[in-house]
């Protein structure tokens, strides 16, 4: 093996992004459950506002649901922190063999700097919601220099290793992801914009699926290069 740091490192980085999609489906599932709380919350709430008796089993379904809401809340947000470090962890370890690690590094913890500090001031309350706004356009923003610093990272390794087909896939999938994330984060900024009128509602849901769809397909074919660059680096 002729850069074991890099080949340790990104597979730390494309474990981190297994485990990021792993936060998704909890926090999405948690949602799920919450919505389902909230339905029966209502339905008890319309049965007490009639006189008539709620079921004692609807109240123990909402308890359910809410502790599985819970549950599954708490399994993302430490999902999300051992991804952060998992990924700074590998941009680190990678950069042992490749300084194009280097610069994906510095954004990581940058990143995970700006997304505490937001934390932060949201248990403060402090900012009124500007401060989220703003660490997800960040966040964002580093997550692209992210990966174009992993694919500068895998494609400069390919070249050093006399890989020229990883090399030149790893310039296409720069400007496609590039495109793609670049969409998404349009995608999911534009609605912000749009005001409460009942059309403009409906194109925000619209543009939210646009993105969360792109968004899908970028870390799709980010997990399959970094396969591709695993395989590579253990092989070589």
């Amino acid at each position: 093996m002729t850069f074991p740091n890099a080949y340790h490192g990104v597979k730390k980085i494309f474990t981190a992004q297994i485990l990021k999609i792993i936060e998704g489906v909890c926090v999405f599932i948690a949602g799920v459950a919450g919505l389902i709380a909230i339905a029966g919350t209502v339905v008890g709430a319309a049965a007490e506002a009639s006189a008539e008796e709620v079921p004692a089993s609807l109240e123990g379904t909402l308890v359910t649901f809410g502790i599985i809401g819970l549950v599954f809340i708490v399994a993302g947000g430490v999902l999300s922190v051992v991804s952060y470090i998992m990924n700074i962890v590998g941009l680190r370890q990678a950069g042992k063999d490749e300084d194009a690690f280097q610069l994906g590094f510095m954004f990581a913890c940058f990143a995970m700097i700006i997304k505490f500090v937001s934390i932060l001031f949201s248990l403060l309350n402090v900012g009124g919601g500007i401060a989220d706004n703003i660490a997800d356009t960040v966040g964002r923003i580093c997550d692209i220099v992210i990966m174009i610093s992993v694919l500068n990272g895998v494609a400069n390794l390919a070249e050093r290793l006399h890989n020229e087909k990883l090399a030149e896939l790893a310039g296409k999938l720069m400007n496609t992801l590039i495109v793609i994330i670049g969409l998404s984060a349009v995608a999911t900024v534009i609605p912000a914009f749009f005001g409460v009128n009942e059309v403009f509602m409906n194109i925000s849901s619209i543009m939210n699926m646009v993105a969360g769809g792109l968004a899908i397909i970028g870390t799709i074919i980010y997990l399959v290069f970094l396969g591709k660059g695993m395989k590579m680096l253990k092989e070589n």
